[in-house]
């Protein structure tokens, strides 16, 4: 409990520094809300249109084991078919929204960059203390307008220098199972740390470790050659089969 209190408040000082606008840029929402199950939610949510065709409860949780990792607040954008960012992000370049929620966990960009292509609703939304620690979770209602629209989901891994999960399926496939994964990517913009000094949402964070041009990869499994050392990748992020699930997206009425 106090590493989870300590670890929350160290993210809500950087997050502050570094994307505060991200709530503003994105609160201009009429038909995009949310609350919360394991932990109350407060919203920060836009929407491209005001037609909702069915609203559904998008669950967003934090399954990792006892001292796991963190996740911030997930950035969700509901697309009708064909539209929207890839359904595989592995070797693509990161845009300025992605790279954002990866380095800081600020989700303004990204929303405004679903919400230029077409999504039907995005927003990026939050429990009480902000990050999910493990076994946490926040319910999000979104607009669905038909079964086959895909819900994209993005989310910083903490602590990283810019690790996050990402997730683009289909509504109807989260309506049949639950989408539960392991899977952790490095968005190739900033240099991973050697040792945690300098990652989010530790007060070193703020120097920076200098920027990378690189395309989207997959966390190596334990064991592997991985970007910074035991305590920056091993520790938290590079997952075997062996290792916990992190994150779980459901969907229900």
């Amino acid at each position: 409990m106090f590493a989870t209190v300590i670890l929350a408040c160290l993210f809500s000082v950087a997050i502050v520094n570094a994307s505060s606008s991200s709530s503003s840029a994105s609160s201009s929402s009429s038909s995009s809300s949310s609350s919360s199950s394991s932990s109350s939610s407060s919203s920060s949510s836009s929407s491209s249109s005001s037609d909702c065709g069915q609203k559904v409860t998008l669950t967003f949780a934090n399954v990792d084991g006892l001292f796991g990792a963190f996740l911030t607040p997930p950035v969700v954008g509901v697309f009708p078919k064909g539209q929207g960012p890839p359904e595989t992000i592995l070797g693509t370049t990161a845009s300025a929204g992605l790279g954002k929620v990866a380095t800081v966990g600020g989700g303004d960009v990204l929303v405004a960059e679903f919400l230029d292509m077409n999504a039907r609703n995005a927003g990026q939304f939050a429990g009480v203390n902000g990050p999910l620690a493990p076994q946490d979770s926040v319910d999000v209602t979104i607009c669905v307008g038909s079964k086959s629209d895909r819900i994209v989901v993005a989310s910083m891994v903490l602590p990283s220098n810019d690790a996050f999960v990402y997730a683009n399926v289909a509504a109807e496939d989260l309506a049949d199972e639950p989408l539960v994964s392991k899977v952790v990517y490095d968005a190739g913009v900033e240099v991973n740390s050697d040792d945690g000094s300098q990652q989010a949402p530790f007060p070193g964070a703020g120097a920076g470790t200098g920027s990378e041009s690189n395309p989207v990869s997959m966390i190596a499994a334990r064991g592997d050659v991985v970007p910074g050392g035991f305590f920056a990748q091993n520790a938290k992020l590079a997952r075997g089969n062996d290792d916990s699930d992190l994150f779980k997206i459901s969907l229900s009425e």
